[in-house]
């Protein structure tokens, strides 16, 4: 989330006091939670909107899957839900998650996978995923080669290894590695 921090000066010391009592923003930074109940401010120092110029008045409102940002009566922004923060890479790139439990259901993905070149230049965006064992092995079946996204653009992308999606190991500990260029990864989802 963004958070504005804001300290009113004394009206005296205020340099817009000829037009309202409330002084210039302080400062915006972004907070960051998993659960939205811990909150931790990691990036003090940057300033968030720095370039933006605006802040929004309220939080975004959701319409037809988008999340609107107004600043009092017209839009700053919008953008696709679900898609505000993401992992990326112009070149190869690789992360692996956190362990989590896998889903007996498999695993779903919110990635856009379109590349995206530069003028003159050629080439192909990627997306590999390969699944590994609480010891950082990977589980046969699970390799890389063998899930493999190119050219798409989806919420609910399903990863799958050739025709397995890894309900054997529901309930187990697993982490997934990502192998990528020019992709843009926004969330991993499990279903049961």
């Amino acid at each position: 989330m963004l958070l504005q921090d804001y300290y009113a000066p004394p009206q005296e010391a205020n340099s817009r006091r000829k037009t309202t009592k409330h002084g210039p923003r302080s400062e915006v930074e972004w907070a960051i939670s998993r659960d939205g109940l811990n909150w931790s401010r990691p990036f003090r120092d940057i300033a968030a909107t720095e370039f933006v110029g605006s802040l929004p008045v309220q939080g975004p409102l959701l319409r037809e899957g988008m999340l609107r940002f107004y600043e009092r009566d017209r839009v700053i922004t919008s953008i696709p839900e679900g898609r505000i923060f993401y992992a990326t890479g112009r070149g190869n790139a690789e992360f692996s998650t956190p362990l989590f439990k896998m889903p007996s259901g498999g695993l779903t993905l919110q990635a856009d996978v379109r590349y995206r070149p530069y003028e003159g230049e050629t080439g192909r965006a990627y997306l590999m995923a390969e699944l590994r064992n609480a010891d950082g092995v990977i589980l046969p079946g699970y390799e890389r080669q063998n899930q493999l996204l190119e050219n798409v653009d989806a919420r609910n992308l399903p990863l799958r290894w050739n025709s397995k999606k890894g309900s054997e190991f529901g309930g187990e500990e697993v982490r997934l590695r990502l192998y990528f260029r020019d992709a843009k990864i926004y969330s991993l989802s499990g279903t049961n």
